[in-house]
């Protein structure tokens, strides 16, 4: 990496071609507007309390040195000293000399401070002679900078600076006006012995990492720090023509005058990032500050990184007061946390959204998942905060493989949590389902065996009607894992979506799967639909050998069903009983196992047989015989099986077998008569019947009156 460098003094000939101040050379590569940054950066004017021809001696020992540490317009970073040197070449004093090393490109691999006093810079220009032409300068090598470094200001010497006279307090304060310059917008003026001045600089950036140590622009000295764009300005508290006036201390500056004792006031904020002692962070820093590492995040311990190198991985460029959530998160990561304090590991998660890279990011999610799992007492809100970002984070394929080590951990619940949240957040729930069936509970027996029940749960619930409609039948093959109480939930509503009528093939199909995962699993649905389909597809390749006792031996469970499905049953079923010619007797085995308990069933039975008896009788004459064993059956043998007065079976039903007779023709009845009349057992029947001839001939008389009055109504309302 090339360096680029500037002198900058008073001189008889230089860039400008004139006398006075000007950039003596430069290296090429420097443009025009670069030049004119760094010279104002280099200007130099000594303290005005010090003597004004200065002798060498004193120049050595009284007038400051100014390192200055910069960045220009450009983005390039660098670094000047400015020292007095007294006379320039026509023998007037108020001369300086700046050396300014500007990167061509990207950032300095140490602390800019730790060039304080260094060897590569120059003091004077070189012995040429006079009025001899400038030639541009070379270029340096960043590894010639690195050679020169000041051996005072490492590490170990910044943190014993600190251990004494107190200055550690001191040192926080400083941090946590550095901490709240975004805020706060106050730049800080340091006042302090010459020779202490570097160690401040150099504790101050080495309490961050290199990168970020890039934003604290600095200078070891300045006349007027009002002048300057730099963060932290050093500058006498005599002497300069800053005023330190109440206003200076108290609004515009953090000013801590550490010779004067004049300091501005500054609240320090609770950053536990401030609480560690930073001598004993520096001392670390330093075995670490040549080295390159990596974070290993698969078995993180205390140590094994420095909080350094732990910043540089993120994309957090500017030093403010979220380095307190990075702070919490280098803990978190490391585990290093006494209490599980919810807001901290919060905002300590924010911080790793913000600024992670994704691969790191699913690395730290991954493994502090991993760890807060493996405990026994999992805060609820944290596991919860984790799982959110989990879930919004990491993609299927790497949050596969954590469940399966969750799994591993025997953390079934935590996976299950995951789960629900996921599902939640996923959009397409039938894909995400089906291959969560396929990838895990499939493959993990014993985690299926206790939550893909409440897992096929709530994926149903969270789907809209017409999905779940499609969906029930599918996971019908996945009984074996599904508790009791959710099978007979899918069955039932399944059972919702079956047609009470002839099924087609495939419909027959999922139908007979049914009745044997009910019949395995002991179950029974009520209303029992399947079974009563199935009784109706038995029903339909039944010989007409066989008898109604025979099919009725198992009677149909209507419990629990509706009116409007009993009725679309009666429509399919009571043809095919029909069909079988049933006898007086078994009329009545036919009405009892099909009957449902309540009178609103009872009337669509007997309306719907009656219905159908009366559509057969029309049509042909064998029908009469269906209508013939009704009317024994209700006249003769019902009042002795219900063990019911004729009285209540004429309100029940009366009116439905009157409606029947009218529609028959007088052969009909005449043929009814003579059947009832050879049961001579049941003499009251066939008086009972005698009764009905009556209101029946009536009705006869009258339904043709009534038919044409309907007709003429009808007539004139169209």
């Amino acid at each position: 990496m090339k360096v680029l460098q500037l002198f900058y003094t008073s001189c008889e000939t230089g860039i400008s071609q004139s006398k006075g101040f000007q950039t003596y050379s430069m290296s090429e590569g420097i443009t025009e507007p670069e030049r004119y940054e760094i010279e104002r950066y280099g200007v130099y004017i000594p303290p005005h309390h010090l003597p004004s021809q200065p002798s060498t001696e004193e120049i050595k020992k009284r007038f400051p040195t100014a390192l200055s540490f910069f960045q220009l317009n450009s983005g390039r970073y660098g670094v000047s000293q400015t020292k007095y040197i007294g006379q320039d070449y026509s023998g007037r004093y108020g001369n300086y000399f700046c050396h300014a090393l500007i990167l061509e490109k990207g950032q300095l691999p140490f602390y800019p401070i730790q060039l304080w006093q260094s060897d590569v810079f120059q003091s004077q220009l070189p012995n040429l002679p006079i009025n001899a032409i400038s030639s541009p300068l070379p270029t340096l090598e960043v590894s010639e900078l690195q050679q020169h470094l000041n051996q005072n200001l490492r590490a170990s010497q910044i943190a014993q600076f600190l251990r004494l006279e107190n200055r550690g307090t001191i040192f926080s304060k400083l941090l946590t006006a550095i901490l709240n310059y975004e805020k706060s917008q106050r730049r800080l003026i340091l006042c302090e012995k010459d020779n202490h001045i570097p160690y401040w600089i150099a504790a101050l950036t080495m309490a961050f990492p290199i990168r970020l140590a890039h934003t604290l622009l600095f200078t070891t000295y300045t006349y007027n720090p009002e002048e300057q764009d730099l963060l932290l300005c050093s500058t006498p508290s005599v002497g300069t023509s800053f005023a330190f006036s109440d206003m200076q201390r108290n609004f515009s500056y953090y000013i801590f005058d550490l010779t004067g004792n004049k300091s501005s006031n500054i609240i320090e904020e609770k950053y536990e990032f401030l609480n560690p002692p930073f001598e004993n962070r520096l001392l670390s820093l330093s075995k670490q500050l040549s080295l390159s590492k990596q974070l290993s995040l698969s078995k993180p311990r205390v140590g094994e990184i420095s909080f350094h190198d732990f910043l540089d991985l993120f994309e957090y460029h500017k030093i403010n007061s979220e380095i307190e959530s990075a702070y919490h998160l280098f803990c978190l990561s490391h585990f290093h946390i006494d209490e599980i304090d919810f807001d901290k590991i919060k905002i300590a998660i924010d911080f790793a959204n913000t600024y992670a890279p994704h691969d790191l990011l699913v690395q730290l999610l991954t493994n502090i998942l991993l760890h807060f799992a493996r405990l026994e007492n999992e805060s609820q809100m944290l596991i919860d905060a984790l799982l959110d970002n989990f879930i919004s984070t990491i993609s299927e394929q790497p949050a596969l493989a954590i469940r399966l080590q969750l799994l591993a951990l025997d953390k079934q619940e935590f996976v299950f949590k995951e789960f629900i949240k996921r599902l939640a957040a996923t959009k397409d729930k039938p894909h995400f389902f089906e291959h969560y069936q396929n990838t895990i509970f499939s493959k993990q027996p014993d985690f299926a065996k206790h939550y893909f029940s409440p897992a096929i749960k709530a994926y149903l619930e969270s789907l809209s009607v017409e999905q779940r409609t499609l969906e029930y039948p599918k996971w019908l093959s996945q009984a074996s894992l599904l508790n009791d109480e959710v099978l007979i939930h899918l069955i039932t509503q399944i059972e919702k979506q079956f047609p009470l009528s002839p099924p087609n093939v495939k419909l027959k199909q999922q139908i007979l799967s049914l009745s044997k995962v009910k019949k395995a699993r002991n179950i029974t649905t009520s209303p029992d639909i399947t079974e009563l389909v199935i009784f109706a597809m038995k029903l339909k390749t039944a010989s007409k050998l066989v008898s109604l006792s025979q099919l009725f031996q198992n009677k149909p469970n209507f419990e629990g069903i509706d009116s409007k499905r009993y009725q679309e049953y009666l429509i399919w079923i009571l043809p095919m009983l029909f069909d079988l010619k049933p006898s007086a007797k078994e009329h009545g085995i036919l009405l009892n196992s099909l009957s449902v308990f309540g009178i609103e069933f009872e009337r669509k039975l007997i309306g719907q047989s009656i219905a159908l008896m009366i559509q057969r009788a029309k049509r042909k004459k064998e029908g009469y015989e269906l209508v013939i064993n009704f009317m024994i059956y209700y006249l003769v043998l019902m009042p002795k099986e219900k063990n019911i007065s004729m009285a209540l079976l004429h309100r029940l039903f009366w009116g439905d077998v009157v409606n029947m007779l009218t529609r028959l023709p007088k052969s009909a009845l005449k043929e009814i008569e003579i059947a009832l009349s050879q049961q001579a057992e049941n003499q009251e029947g066939f008086e009972i019947f005698k009764i009905l001839q009556q209101e029946t001939r009536h009705e006869q008389k009258i339904l043709p009156a009534i038919d044409f009055l309907l007709k003429t109504v009808l007539k004139k309302s169209n």
